[in-house]
């Protein structure tokens, strides 16, 4: 359902989906007003721009590092995930700063952690090693108290992700392709874990669908940064 209110940029509530059905995961969408009655709910604050919330249909999933228990602990952090461009490391700076947390770059980490650079291991050792290596670290973060930003390639790795979502808000950064391409430019160097003969529409095709499947929410990031952190932080705070 959408719920369409004001303040903030556009945002969806997602539910848990199994990776091998995201592709089919109804879209459906049906207007429903704020204000008194089943299932209103109050805004924050007029800001800018719109916000749109939307829960999605919640198949069963198959992965437990992808399903959600009541007795899951309370998690005081936020991951964000989704392509090279999107602004995860941008928005998680300024997300940091806001929310008081520790801000965590993890291909940062990664580079720090082997003493290379990710287009160092690319070209050497090939985008599989530098998966293998990516979710080797991921799996040693603690997100805890933290606003984490990804790399793009961190949602292949189901261990990774597992532990990630169990200690935070996963988030998920949706630009299409086209601004990806022109925030973007020339991607050769920028570290991206694919296969050689993938084009980055071929990549942005098979990611997008394990972006949806791991992330709870789901933020339209063709927006203005300061909205997009003005919609988390409402998220986060509990105003939407």
């Amino acid at each position: 359902m959408r719920r369409a209110l004001m303040g903030f940029p556009c945002v969806r509530r997602c539910g848990e989906a199994d990776r091998s059905r995201a592709a089919s995961v109804s879209r459906s969408r049906v207007g429903i007003k704020t204000g008194a009655g089943a299932g209103a709910r109050t805004t924050g604050s007029c800001l800018h721009g719109r916000i749109r919330l939307i829960a999605r249909a919640r198949p069963t999933c198959q992965h437990p590092g992808m399903n959600q228990t009541p007795n899951r602990p309370p998690r005081d952090a936020i991951t964000l995930i989704g392509m090279a461009g999107a602004g995860k490391s941008t928005v998680g700076v300024l997300l940091a700063k806001r929310l008081v947390k520790r801000f965590i770059d993890t291909d940062l980490v990664i580079q720090e952690t082997i003493g290379r650079s990710l287009q160092d291991v690319l070209d050497a050792d090939g985008y599989l090693e530098l998966r293998a290596i990516e979710a080797s670290v991921l799996k040693e973060i603690d997100p805890r108290g933290a606003v984490v930003s990804t790399g793009g390639s961190a949602v292949y790795s189901d261990e990774a992700m597992a532990h990630l979502q169990e200690g935070s808000h996963v988030i998920y950064l949706e630009v299409p392709l086209s601004e990806v391409i022109r925030r973007v430019g020339d991607y050769s160097a920028r570290g991206i874990a694919k296969p050689p003969e993938h084009t980055l529409e071929d990549t942005f095709r098979e990611r997008r669908q394990l972006y949806e499947a791991w992330s709870e929410t789901t933020i339209d990031a063709t927006q203005p940064v300061e909205q997009v952190v003005d919609g988390i932080c409402a998220l986060y705070n509990g105003k939407t």
